[in-house]
């Protein structure tokens, strides 16, 4: 395997490390980095049904526990959830092609599962209920550009080696 097919297939790991690397930049932007939309978890989802293999169990805790450390989390809350979302969407997932619109709708609801996953955690770990306001938020603005990310990661999934592709 050549140089540039081995760079060609780090592409999802790269971007979501550069995601993480997006949530922690401060805007100074009233309000807005609260809300920075759940980028990494878009790559975990559209990779892990596309190319698995490409984000596997130990690069999806990883990714979890970096963004933990790097944002001032209870470390683990990510890193359990991208697992979780992780075996839920290779189990159901990467054997069928829907539709975008199917897509779409999958990635909202593994969205709110992780979302609601880690509002569990850390209210339990903080010891007190903290508001969905802002979750609520994060989740709409995630949603609403997850359209224009998967037309990305198809762009960059088209360019993948084919000798290397699932189906």
């Amino acid at each position: 395997m050549s140089v540039l097919t081995k760079a060609k297939l780090l592409i999802p790991k790269v971007l979501a490390i550069l995601s993480i690397f997006l949530m922690c930049i401060n805007t100074n932007i009233n309000g807005l980095d609260s809300y920075f939309p759940a980028i990494d978890l878009m790559v975990i989802y559209y990779w892990c049904i596309y190319r698995p293999q490409l984000v596997g169990n130990g690069f999806v805790f990883f990714i979890g526990f970096f963004k933990d450390l790097l944002m001032g989390l209870p470390f683990g809350i990510n890193a359990f959830t991208n697992m979780a979302l992780r075996m839920l969407i290779v189990h159901k997932g990467h054997n069928f092609r829907p539709s975008f619109n199917f897509l779409w709708h999958g990635f909202a609801i593994i969205l709110a599962i992780s979302i609601a996953i880690k509002w569990l955690m850390f209210s339990f770990v903080t010891g007190k209920w903290v508001s969905l306001e802002n979750a609520f938020v994060y989740f709409i603005v995630s949603v609403l550009l997850y359209p224009i990310l998967h037309s990305l990661f198809n762009i960059i999934y088209s360019g993948q080696p084919k000798n290397y592709l699932n189906a």
